[in-house]
């Protein structure tokens, strides 16, 4: 119990990085308790404070809501080894962890970092030592005894500057380990508002804040992540071309069946004069010529006939959890293509220039990079509730970058780290 006579919230460094109407709504949703007069977190813990003697119940919900709320940088890893982590050694290494941060915080948040027990600080930290590392929360799930899932909620005390003002704030990461599922992912908060002043590499980039949360929160478990760039990058293809498959057959099939047969009299005509020009094209060359003039039709007619916010829908009614809009790729012949105008509700099947690479992309059987629009709600899609991001197949790790500024929230999370991974081949 952290209430005494008087209970006062101290995580008002936290709030930046919550949302307060997210937050009651699940604290509705899990503990039926309502506050419709509480205006803060400040106010709504010390209202629950008084009337339940104790803020512990919040806690988790509000861990979940900084976890998955805005660190919009999402490292997937594949966890290689081990296959399961004992109960005994994870403990003896997390208390190794949490002991070396704990003297970046208050004694009275001390005792309640145990090595054996989940703990929350969020509303007990006030940690005002720049360039301070520290741990906002931890929690574990075991069966029989083995650990399955791991959670550090890890900030840093920096200076921040938004408008020319500068003032101290928490830039926050996250690390959650699933054995059941073998990944690792890291999660980081974009860093162009932080003022570095103190030389320190690991927060000049997201992937520099990754790198240390590998360092101190994944390595001591001796863990060996996997990675295989190349299947990655083959995972993401067949993924991202399935989505547009599955917008575009039928239209494609109404082209192909109006206008095959004059593709078919063009193409002949061509290769005869290609024949007068010079040496004799490929039986392969033909084939490509006969496919461009094809895609070619079928860019135009999409073009002409269906709106973006049709194509859009279209995703929504046959059930797809959301629509490409950009690629960038690397062809056999190792030139970067790319196209799309990445816009949140412009399917790439709606972009003209993507039938003039069409062909060049299909062979390519490899995606390095590409915008996915999804619908936040998998169950009711919806062409107005999506949010957007950007993946990249890096040579250890899928990067997945949140572009939209609205609270993400566990479940949208979730459902898109799962979605990517499967997908990745190994």
């Amino acid at each position: 119990m952290r209430v005494e006579s008087i209970y006062a919230f101290n995580g008002a460094r936290f709030t930046d990085h919550a949302h307060f109407e997210e937050f009651k709504v699940t604290v509705i949703a899990r503990l039926g308790y309502i506050d419709l007069s509480a205006k803060s977190f400040s106010e709504f813990y010390e209202n629950y404070a008084e009337s339940k003697g104790s803020t512990a119940a919040l806690n988790e919900i509000l861990f979940e809501n900084i976890m998955y709320g805005r660190l919009t940088n999402v490292f997937i890893h594949k966890i290689e080894t081990p296959s399961t982590l004992g109960i005994d050694i994870f403990k003896k290494q997390a208390e190794k962890i949490i002991e070396s941060f704990k003297g970046n915080v208050s004694t009275t948040a001390q005792a309640y970092m145990k090595s054996a027990e989940k703990f929350y600080l969020m509303d007990v930290l006030n940690v005002t030592t720049m360039g301070a590392n520290f741990i906002a929360g931890f929690d574990y799930k075991q069966s029989g005894n083995h650990v399955t899932n791991v959670r550090f909620l890890v900030g840093r005390t920096v200076m921040l500057k938004r408008k020319k003002t500068s003032y101290p704030g928490y830039l926050l990461a996250a690390v959650e380990l699933d054995f059941e599922r073998r990944i690792c992912i890291v999660m980081t908060k974009h860093t162009s508002d932080v003022e570095i002043d103190d030389g320190d590499e690991s927060i000049k980039s997201p992937s520099g804040y990754r790198n240390f949360i590998l360092d101190k929160f994944v390595s001591p478990f001796s863990i060996k992540i996997g990675k295989n760039v190349k299947k990655d990058r083959e995972g993401m293809f067949a993924f991202c071309y399935s989505l547009y498959e599955k917008l575009i057959s039928d239209v494609r099939e109404v082209v192909r069946s109006s206008a095959q047969q004059d593709i078919d009299a063009t193409t002949r005509k061509l290769e005869k004069a290609l024949k007068r020009l010079g040496s004799k094209p490929s039986r392969d060359q033909i084939g490509d010529l006969s496919k461009n003039i094809h895609n070619l039709l079928l860019g135009i007619h999409i073009e002409n006939n269906i709106p973006d916010e049709v194509m859009a829908q279209k995703a929504a009614d046959a059930g797809l959890i959301g629509y490409p809009t950009n690629i960038d790729y690397q062809n056999n012949r190792m030139n970067r293509s790319s196209t799309g105008t990445g816009q949140k509700g412009k399917p790439i099947c709606k972009t003209e220039n993507l039938y003039s690479l069409l062909t060049d992309f299909e062979k390519a059987q490899k995606l390095n990079k590409w915008n996915l629009s999804w619908f936040r709600d998998p169950n009711n899609p919806d062409v107005d509730k999506m949010e957007q991001t950007r993946i990249e197949s890096m040579t250890d790790c899928l990067y997945l970058r949140f572009k939209g500024k609205k609270h993400l929230g566990k479940e949208l999370i979730q459902h898109v780290v799962g979605n990517l991974d499967q997908h990745r081949g190994y």
